[in-house]
């Protein structure tokens, strides 16, 4: 059945992480030209298909299950949690949108790390 599964939208090591004074996240979303922003289309994707499966993702994606429904509408609650909770992203969403989607995960590689 799809979405059968019961998932909270809530990132609970991400609240552990920002409460002991690290970031969880960074990534970049701006790319060059009219595709500009489909790493987060992608992280849309992912997030429905961990939430909700595989017959939830390809149903949404082959457009036989509209964006409205359920099952995308809290994996996209999901996101929005991610990008605009404080503290989830280095440098916050506001430097997400600016940062090139292959720069993002740069932090990851700090010393210490960024994120």
């Amino acid at each position: 059945m799809i979405g059968d599964g019961d998932h909270p939208g809530r990132i609970e090591p991400s609240d552990r992480l920002v409460d002991a004074g690290r970031t969880p996240c960074c990534i970049g979303i701006a790319s060059a030209g009219r595709d500009d922003g489909w790493p987060a289309t992608d992280a849309l994707e992912a997030i429905v298909l961990r939430q909700h499966g595989p017959d939830v993702h390809g149903a949404w994606s082959n457009h036989r299950i509209p964006s409205a429904t359920r099952w995308i509408v809290e994996s996209a609650r999901t996101m929005c949690e991610l990008v605009f909770t404080p503290g989830y992203l280095a440098g916050g969403s506001a430097l997400t949108v600016r940062t090139n989607w292959a720069e993002g995960p740069f932090a990851l590689v700090e010393k210490p790390p960024g994120c």
